[in-house]
Order: structure tokens, then sequence, then C-alpha cells
């Protein structure tokens, strides 16, 4: 072989190698851009999330956490509850309601009969065998006991039957979020930092997690202005007004931590009509002090003006 033949093998050899060195420079690239790709695609993933589930202000219900776990235990709470010490018994409403759940006519007495035998008898001493003899007689006595449907028991009564006619809702003075939530936030925000170097300001990161929360607190002022017909609360009221005639157990509602100061405050109003106040109400609701009860009644309106839930109560234990 020529010297000009070895040259060009040479030069073939060289451009073959070149060759494969310029496809493997483009397939590295093109493995990076694919790379690349993905890479903007999981962050723009990500931050859409962010900006659609974070900067857009949350609507619904949905994110108000544990909400029949919370009413469930409300409610188990009350239908667990042993003999009761009533600050407040609203006798009329009670009769009425006893009156309408309860048609049929009820006992107003019971009769009992108790049986007796009495023996007598003697011993044959004489007798190896001790014989004895007896003679008896038998006596009967009947009783009669007077049924009292005194207010405390129709009541009792009556809160069975409403609450089993699922009549009645529990809850209302709480408020839990969804932390989970906030969780999967702040995650999202570490990983754009490791993964990508995009780092969310914290002072930003605490602002979402506000106004997060606020949305669900605004959610749950809708519910509770909402709210009717008869309601379980249970919490420690303060009562706020002291009259001849009346006195009114006011709750600060535990949302209002979270909302801002251009909301209005929400609170639960239980009026009570000093009548059916019963001796241990009468000690207890003075001016400013503060008592931990469980109120049953209706929901009579809701206050706009002062963001309150006002309730007529039947009973107050």
């Amino acid at each position: 072989m020529s010297l000009d033949e070895y040259t060009i093998v040479g030069l073939g050899l060289l451009a073959v190698l070149f060759a494969a060195r310029i496809w493997w420079r483009l397939s590295e690239m093109n493995s990076r851009l694919t790379e690349t790709r993905i890479m903007q695609d999981e962050f723009r993933s990500m931050a859409d999330v962010v900006i659609t589930e974070w900067l857009v202000p949350p609507r619904g219900l949905g994110a108000v956490a544990s909400k029949k776990k919370v009413t469930a235990a409300k409610k188990q709470s009350i239908q667990r509850a042993g003999p009761k010490t009533f600050y407040y018994l609203d006798s009329r409403q009670v009769q009425d309601l006893h009156s309408q759940a309860f048609q049929e006519l009820e006992p107003k007495e019971v009769q009992t009969r108790e049986s007796r035998h009495k023996a007598k008898g003697i011993i044959a001493k004489l007798n190896p065998f001790g014989a004895k003899y007896e003679t008896g007689e038998a006596t009967e006595t009947e009783k009669l006991y007077e049924i009292e449907q005194t207010p405390a028991v129709m009541y009792n009564k009556v809160e069975k039957y409403l609450i089993q006619q699922g009549d009645v809702s529990f809850g209302l003075e709480d408020f839990e979020y969804n932390e989970s939530a906030i969780g999967e936030f702040t995650t999202m925000c570490e990983r754009m930092s490791s993964k990508f170097g995009f780092d969310v300001p914290e002072d930003l990161q605490r602002k979402f997690v506000s106004d997060r929360i606020r949305g669900f607190a605004l959610d749950r002022v809708n519910e509770v202005s909402d709210a009717s017909g008869y309601v379980a609360v249970q919490g420690e009221f303060t009562v706020s007004s002291v009259t001849n005639d009346s006195r009114v157990l006011t709750l600060n509602h535990p949302l209002n931590a979270y909302l801002s100061q251009e909301d209005p405050q929400v609170s639960i109003q239980l009026a009570c009509d000093s009548g059916s106040l019963l001796p241990a109400g009468a000690s207890a609701f003075t001016q400013a002090n503060s008592v931990k009860i469980t109120g049953f009644g209706k929901v009579v309106s809701w206050d706009k003006s002062a963001a309150s839930l006002v309730i007529n109560p039947i009973a107050i234990y």
C-alpha cells in the first residue's frame, strides 16, 4: 500500500472518529435537553399548583378539617351526659315540645301488688324425727305510685328525641382547619428550593399561610351565619349583660384569632329570660362572670351588624 493510500485510510478513520465524537456530544446534549425539559415541566407544574392553590383565594368548606369527627364527638359528649345540674330551664318551651313529640297519653300513676306468705308451726319434740306441723296465711298489699313529670324529666326526653330525629346541629362553636394543606405547601416550597434553586421568601410563605387560614375562617363564618333550627353548644361563656328581665351569655368564637382586623369578630349569644333561671343560674350568671356550660336551644337570628348568632335557650346546664 502506497503512502497516499495510508493517508487516505488514516483520514477516513479520523473522519469516522470525529463523526462519532460529534454524534456522542449531540446525544449527550439531547439527553440533557430532555432532562431539562422534564425539570422545566415539573417546575412549571409545581409553580402552577402554588399559584392556583395559594395565590388564588380559597373557596368552599372543603378545607375545614375533621368537621364530621368534631361534630360526632360533641354529639356523643351530650348524649352520654349523666344527671344534669340546670342553670336555666324554660318550662313553657319544654312543655310545648314534649306535648308535640309525645302525643300518646302516658300513665300518670303505676299500681303494684305484692304477695306475702306467713307460716306458723310447732315441732313435736317427742318425735325422734322432729316432725313439724305448719299453718299459714297469705296477704296482699297494693301500692299506688304517681309518675311525676317534672320539667327536667320532660326536657331530657325532648333532648333525646330531637337528637335521635337528627334535628340538632353540633359544633358551631368550634373551628379547625386543614393542617395537612399547610404542610403540603411548605414541602412544595422546600422542593422548589432544593431541586430548582427557587426560594420562596419566608415572609411571603407566612403571608400565604395566613391568607389561606383566614379563607378557611371566613368560610366558617358563613356556615355559622347560615345556622338554623335546634343547636347544642358547649364552651366557656361570659355573662355580657344582666338586667332584671334577662341575662345574655356570650362566647367569642375561636375563629376570630385567624381573621384580620378589618373582619368582624364573631360571637354566639344565649339570650336568657330571667324568669326561667334556676337558683344555680341566678348565682352563676352575674355580670362579667365566666361559666363553662352546655346550651341547648333554637337559633333566633344572625345579627349581621354585631356578627353574632343569637340563640333562644331551652336549657343551660
